[in-house]
């Protein structure tokens, strides 16, 4: 996770990775982070939605980092395809996906059971070697990731831009105003975890 800001009075930014307990009755964050300065329990929908919930997050500063795919299938009773979000008042206002390593097929699940009145970012990320030259003289942001031009992608990773496409055309899915996005390089991440997929 990255942590960034030491001050007492300084937020900490947090990339948050959901991990669902072997049990399928918990989703929590990978490293365990706990309550901090302005959180709140988060809540999630969809195939989530019987899950209970131990993540906390801070919306102005906390961002929920899906890097690694998450039962959504698995925990549905019923086609979670097909389900449609339940709106909730979840603390959740930025996600991040790894398009690296999520499948396309995620990405409807994944929007119903994130979808709530706070959500407004959708952060897409890669790790990808061929970008990695274009992003070393670049300046990280709070959370450690690097901003890389569409465009750029487009065309040296097409297929990875598609993927990201999709998943910007659901995430946008019976919204009034279009959720913001941008592509990121993942500069130095870490993946940790307790609870495997």
């Amino acid at each position: 996770m990255s942590v960034h800001g030491t001050h007492l009075n300084q937020p900490i930014h947090r990339l948050v990775r959901p991990r669902v307990s072997e049990d399928l009755v918990l989703v929590c964050a990978a490293d365990m982070a706990i309550a901090t300065w302005r959180t709140r329990r988060v809540s999630f929908g969809g195939a989530m939605g019987t899950l209970r919930s131990s993540i906390y997050m801070a919306k102005q500063w906390d961002i929920l980092y899906v890097d690694r795919p998450l039962p959504l299938k698995t925990l549905s009773l019923i086609d979670a395809m097909t389900m449609k979000p339940i709106k909730t008042a979840s603390y959740i206002s930025r996600i991040a996906v790894n398009l690296d390593r999520l499948p396309d097929d995620l990405w409807k699940p994944l929007w119903c059971a994130v979808d709530n009145s706070a959500l407004s970012h959708l952060i897409l990320v890669t790790g990808s070697d061929r970008l990695r030259q274009h992003v070393i003289s670049a300046a990280s942001d709070e959370w450690g990731f690097r901003e890389l031009p569409e465009e750029m992608i487009e065309e040296q990773e097409p297929a990875l831009y598609q993927s990201g496409r999709r998943a910007i055309e659901i995430f946008n899915l019976s919204r009034r105003r279009g959720i913001h996005h941008r592509f990121v390089y993942e500069w130095g991440g870490q993946d940790g975890g307790q609870f495997g997929n």
